[in-house]
């Protein structure tokens, strides 16, 4: 599971983001979590700007 997210992460640049061994980043749970922070991270930018985009 925790492969084919980063490797799904890889291929949009956000991997780049995951990448740092301080942070455990192929750990599930601390995966997990970050994908959790960078969605909601998105969803507020979303709503900052007003853009909607298709569920």
């Amino acid at each position: 599971m925790a492969v084919e997210v980063v490797s799904r992460l890889n291929e949009t640049g956000w991997g780049l983001v995951m990448a740092d061994p301080r942070e455990g980043w192929l750990n599930p749970s601390r995966l997990e979590s970050r994908i959790a922070m960078l969605h909601d991270e998105i969803v507020l930018k979303r709503e900052l700007l007003g853009i909607e985009f298709g569920e």
